[in-house]
């Protein structure tokens, strides 16, 4: 055998070998569609089981009073945490180990495990909203200067919860200190915030069509005959009269996302604390969320 052949053989079995290994690329490929195939399935079972409990949920503002009501979303929250939660885990480790294998793969394989990330991370956050929402807390009390405290939070979050909108300050408390749990009226204050950032121009992934012009929000904060007192104005679109009797009732919401339990979870907050949260509002002038809770008077009680 010449040396020209032993080449042309020795390249014929590489090629062969490459054709090889190209057909198993091309099988594990398939395997590996066929495993997203029913991890997409089984997300959209999820789905479709998370959506089903949030309608019981919201029938039951029409049947049972706030205090019936509470006590009903605790069970159905423990029910969906413990039948949801494990094949979250299972979704979530199975994109994983996919999006590793995959990763000098196609694009077009590599993005729906994107969208099934992103929507086991909301079905979570969900469950996470309806648990803190449903378990009794203890107030941790701090005496703390309000507003300098305010000041930080605001801060901390504007990069995230309101990086939409222009925030202004009028805070008239000085170095007065106060009684309160930080951690939560940290959550009461970005869930404000959030709000009126959602109300102004919507949520990412979910942007209004027609969103407020130069979106801005005024936080002030006074002392009254009735305690603290800190307001968080936005200049949206404003609240109708007939949502304004159902704004603060658990479950309820006019959006797109979420599952209705933020303001019904500040109001929840500022009660803990002794005090309460109002709303004032004209459909087409924005609306002003006032939170309120007496000073040095604020109990540590289980919520």
């Amino acid at each position: 055998m010449t040396e020209a052949e032993i080449k042309l053989q020795a390249m014929e079995t590489e090629l062969a070998a490459a054709r090889q290994a190209a057909a198993t690329s091309q099988q594990e490929v398939r395997e590996l569609t066929d495993q997203l195939h029913g991890v997409n399935d089984e997300i959209a079972r999820l789905n479709r089981e998370l959506q089903e409990n949030f309608a019981k949920m919201r029938d039951f503002q029409d049947e049972l009073s706030k205090s019936s009501k509470l006590s009903e979303l605790g069970r159905l929250t423990a029910t969906i945490a413990h039948d949801i939660r494990n094949p979250l885990g299972s979704i979530r480790t199975s994109s994983f180990i996919l999006t590793r294998q995959l990763k000098d793969g196609p694009e077009a394989a590599l993005k729906p495990l994107e969208r099934i990330k992103k929507g086991v991370d909301r079905c979570d956050v969900i469950i996470n909203e309806l648990l803190d929402y449903a378990r009794s807390k203890t107030l941790q009390l701090e005496t703390v200067s309000f507003d300098s405290w305010l000041l930080q939070t605001i801060n901390e979050h504007k990069g995230d919860a309101i990086q939409a909108a222009l925030v202004e300050c009028n805070l008239g408390l000085a170095d007065t200190e106060v009684d309160f749990d930080p951690s939560r009226m940290d959550r009461a204050f970005v869930n404000l915030m959030s709000n009126a950032v959602e109300a102004m121009v919507g949520k990412e992934g979910s942007l209004l069509e027609n969103p407020t012009q130069n979106p801005k929000i005024v936080i002030t904060t006074r002392q009254t005959d009735r305690g603290i007192e800190v307001s968080v104005t936005d200049n949206g679109p404003g609240i109708s009269d007939e949502d304004m009797e159902k704004v603060f009732t658990p479950l309820f919401t006019t959006k797109s996302f979420g599952v209705g339990l933020g303001l019904s979870a500040v109001q929840k907050i500022f009660e803990e604390h002794g005090g309460g949260l109002e709303v004032t509002s004209t459909p087409g002038n924005g609306a002003t969320f006032t939170g309120w809770f007496p000073q040095k008077q604020a109990q540590n009680v289980a919520a």
